[in-house]
């Protein structure tokens, strides 16, 4: 378990690693651009819903799962740009659920079995896991949103 550093909210802001910048943006437009696709599968923009879903029924039931992906990843674009302190908890559980919305779903729920579907379901499983180890792991997330570094 890691040893912390408590930081003053004027250290943090003077160190290095403070700000929403460098890997954090990239992860927040992968998330943002992942929100705006979902957005779309949602408002029936995405024609590879009908391709990827045997009945309709099935195509409505995964668009209630993505709108709550959506709904869960919310928080992460809303909080990071702020650099508000709740946002690693919120994001922590967002892209948990994120990341287990669609395979759950795929696969207690939803009797198929589509390669397509699996293709997506295990890309969510990836980017949820990358997406939680960052915030977890990263010394920029722990500067700027927790006020902490490692001891040395």
């Amino acid at each position: 378990m890691a040893q912390w550093q408590a930081l003053t909210a004027n250290e943090a802001r003077a160190h290095k690693l403070y700000g929403f910048k460098g890997w954090l943006i990239a992860v927040y437009v992968l998330a943002l651009v992942l929100f705006v696709l979902n957005v779309r599968s949602i408002t029936g923009g995405d024609a590879m819903m009908l391709i990827m879903f045997e009945t309709e029924s099935q195509v409505a039931f995964m668009r209630w799962v993505i709108a709550l992906q959506c709904l869960a990843v919310l928080p992460f674009l809303l909080l990071a740009p702020f650099k508000h302190p709740l946002m690693p908890s919120a994001a922590l559980v967002g892209f948990a659920v994120d990341a287990l919305a669609r395979p759950l779903t795929a696969a207690l729920l939803i009797d198929i079995n589509n390669t397509k579907v699996m293709a997506i379901t295990g890309t969510h499983l990836l980017l949820g896991t990358i997406f939680i180890s960052y915030l977890l792991l990263s010394r920029r997330v722990n500067v700027t949103y927790r006020n902490r570094i490692k001891a040395a």
